[in-house]
């Protein structure tokens, strides 16, 4: 128990792990890059999404994403429009469908019934897809990135690629939704579309079920062969450890605009900006709406033992 708060992860369990990111906006705003014209530029800055346009400046974090999944409160915060609650110092903060929606600048609202454009996604399928039954992401990047420079095509297969791999942060393999298809095809409905409730969704998620606590197994392995006395175990024993560090290091996926969720770190702890961390800074000293236009990561790279030293097991951290 943590001043009046009980942490789901114990501190005493707290572990290092890699953390697969499905939302790519580095990726997808590159092959914008190379497949869009200026005029297509202008119009998806003009779209629901156009202040994303200049989220490739914030890498992600696994390790600050991970160790402020690791500090959810036990027994607070169920998976609601209240959020997922966290304790950063002596403070329990939450993260809500509301901080979500003022940091992303995403909608939220109802999803409604989406008109079928048939004629339209018909004749898209068609000229670009031979197998219609089972579309992948996957397909739909290929795709777009083999379609002709500044087509109508390209503009509509880019807009689902930024919606599926940045919005909704899904994997390659995975089936495309079909009905966002039609929305490609109209804008007015696409832009009117609650994106944030979807994407806060599938975040909440992650966050509330992939972080599990750390596999007793592999430890289990590692000290049997730390206790093995032969001479060669000893001599290999510091490469070796090493190498499964990286073959065995736990991991799991964030879905959904992951970037939301590190950002709202980077608004509450002061530290992550201060010296000696310096992981993020301020554009600018104006106010940006949505919230999270005010911030680019610097070139140093987050390390979860600093991470865990300066700000997730210190008591003298300061949080907003």
């Amino acid at each position: 128990m943590e001043s009046g708060f009980e942490l789901y992860f114990p501190e005493s369990e707290v572990y290092s792990a890699r953390v697969n990111n499905l939302c790519v906006p580095s990726t997808v705003l590159s092959n914008f890059s190379l497949k869009f014209n200026d005029e297509q530029m202008r119009r998806f800055r003009e779209t629901c999404f156009g202040h994303l346009m200049e989220l490739d400046k914030i890498s992600f974090s696994g390790q600050m994403v991970h160790g402020m999944a690791l500090r959810r409160v036990a027994g607070l915060g169920v998976k609601d429009i209240h959020g997922l609650s966290y304790a950063i110092g002596s403070n329990v903060v939450q993260f809500s469908a509301k901080v979500f929606c003022l940091i992303s600048g995403l909608k939220f609202g109802v999803e409604p019934h989406i008109t079928a454009e048939d004629e339209g996604v018909n004749r898209l399928l068609d000229a670009h897809i031979t197998n219609k039954n089972h579309i992948t992401l996957q397909d739909i990047e290929k795709v777009f990135l083999s379609a002709k420079f500044g087509s109508e095509d390209v503009f509509k297969l880019g807009m689902l690629c930024f919606i599926e791999f940045v919005i909704l942060g899904k994997a390659p393999n995975v089936r495309i939704n079909e009905e966002y298809l039609h929305l490609v095809h109209n804008m007015e409905e696409l832009n009117n579309f609650p994106w944030g409730s979807i994407s806060f969704e599938q975040l909440q998620d992650s966050l509330l079920f992939s972080p599990g606590k750390r596999e007793s197994d592999e430890n289990d392995e590692k000290e049997k062969r730390q206790r093995k006395g032969k001479e060669e175990v000893k001599r290999k024993k510091k490469l070796e450890d090493k190498k499964r560090k990286r073959i065995n290091r736990p991991a799991w996926t964030i879905k959904g605009l992951s970037f939301a969720f590190q950002v709202w770190a980077y608004e509450l702890i002061p530290e992550l900006e201060m010296a000696p961390l310096r992981y993020c800074k301020r554009k600018d000293k104006t106010e940006l709406v949505p919230r999270i236009c005010r911030w680019e990561s610097t070139d140093k790279t987050p390390e979860f033992r600093k991470l865990n030293a300066y700000i997730f097991q210190s008591k003298q951290v300061f949080s907003k």
